[in-house]
């Protein structure tokens, strides 16, 4: 079963005048030229005889990439008696920019459907996720997995859990300290993977901040670790297509493999910003009425703060290049990390924290 959704930018107001054949051609044609068309099928799995339903979305070119895009508010799906269908506006909030961005840019999309336990937060969403990567992982060279509020701390869950299935992340949204799980993660492990960290500025349902702190933990040992803070509240419908390209711009963005003998590691600044090919362009800073609502550490949020204040003076002389920095593996347990940057032909250095060593919450 397939379903097929039009949408359309142009909103056609009838005017009280005759039109002759040609001008309605006309117009039609337009209006078609304005028409987004997106193609979504319906496919079912079964698991221990439970039958779970997800969407397949596919552009007009065969992909060599796959997402899985997890959903949100996974409670309004828990307690269910039947599985069933849902349309796919609803599990994209509307936003189905993010799956066109996706399909036309050599992506197939998944959008699995939530069903009583086989939620992102429950251990049976684990075995649906598992099938899923079972029917579709020898289908692709990359499979990366994505959600948004609930989805997010899902997709967040089984990535950490099984890094070896999946080459990225992309969390919206998202709230890695459920249940602590954050804490059982080794994000010195984790070197080599795409991985974005998306929030909204007004977002009081999940304060951008308990994905920052996740994010500067990972970013220090893989540069291709991103934080992008954009306008909005807890809404996925805000997102535009300019968001989604960026994200998929940054993915672009891999720096050439160095070797390193077994012993080093390179790290990266975790710098509270968005950062482009280790230049800084905009600074996040970490709101202290959030620290003080949450229970952050007094000590680290003074010198997170600290660290900001530097960032800032340096982002006003222009956009700081912040080198990456080699180290021995041994010396990931030390308490501050120095880097050099050089900005509008002048050097310097600056220092963070570990973010390995700090409990931030």
């Amino acid at each position: 079963m397939a379903d097929i959704w039009i949408f359309s930018s142009t909103q056609l107001v009838p005017k009280p005048i005759k039109l002759n054949m040609v001008r309605v051609i006309l117009g039609l044609l337009f209006c078609l030229g304005c028409c987004l068309v997106h193609a979504g099928e319906i496919r079912k799995i079964e698991i221990n005889q439970t039958p779970l339903y997800y969407h397949f979305c596919q552009g007009s070119k065969p992909a060599s990439k796959l997402i899985i895009f997890l959903h949100g508010a996974v409670a309004a799906y828990q307690g269910q008696t039947e599985s069933t269908p849902k349309e796919i506006i609803n599990l994209v909030e509307s936003n189905i920019d993010f799956i066109n961005t996706l399909t036309e840019n050599g992506y197939d999309v998944i959008l699995p459907i939530a069903y009583n336990d086989y939620n992102w937060l429950a251990p049976k969403g684990e075995l649906y996720l598992d099938s899923l990567m079972n029917q579709y992982q020898h289908n692709y060279t990359t499979i990366h997995l994505a959600g948004f509020s609930d989805g997010a701390t899902g997709a967040y869950k089984y990535f950490y859990t099984h890094p070896d299935r999946l080459q990225g992340l992309w969390l919206f949204n998202g709230f890695p300290q459920h249940q602590n799980f954050n804490k059982k993660v080794d994000p010195t492990t984790f070197t080599d993977y795409d991985i974005l960290y998306v929030s909204q500025k007004n977002d009081k349902i999940i304060p951008y901040e308990f994905l920052l702190t996740e994010y500067r933990r990972q970013k220090i040992t893989n540069g291709q670790t991103y934080f992008i803070l954009l306008e909005g509240k807890h809404e996925f419908t805000t997102y535009t297509r300019s968001d989604f390209e960026t994200c998929l711009d940054l993915l672009e963005n891999h720096a050439d493999e160095q070797v390193l003998s077994s012993d080093s590691i390179w790290i990266y600044p975790p710098a509270d910003g968005f950062m482009v090919d280790n230049a800084l362009v905009e600074i996040y800073s970490f709101r202290t009425s959030i620290a003080r609502n949450f229970g952050m550490d007094k000590n680290v949020l003074a010198t997170n703060l600290s660290e900001t204040q530097k960032l800032e003076v340096l982002l006003k002389q222009g956009s700081p290049l912040i080198m990456p920095l080699k180290i021995n593996r041994k010396d990931l347990s030390q308490d501050t990390f120095t880097f050099s940057y050089v900005i509008q032909g002048n050097s310097g250095t600056i220092q963070f924290q570990n973010y390995f060593l700090k409990q931030t919450w």
